[in-house]
């Protein structure tokens, strides 16, 4: 089973995509305070809010 997270840094979003057969299928898009987690990675969770950077002054 492979996942394949797209970060978008202009969207401040997450798109997780999982294979099934031959193609990929998006699975849940995350955004705001959503949450990132995976089954492959028992024990991680992170806020996508957090990949982001504050501007530079």
């Amino acid at each position: 089973m492979g996942e394949y997270w797209v970060v978008d840094w202009q969207q401040q979003q997450v798109e997780v995509y999982q294979r099934q057969q031959e193609q990929l299928a998006l699975l849940k898009t995350c955004l705001g305070e959503d949450k990132l987690s995976s089954p492959l990675l028992p024990g991680f969770e992170c806020p996508i809010s957090r990949l982001w950077m504050p501007p530079l002054l």
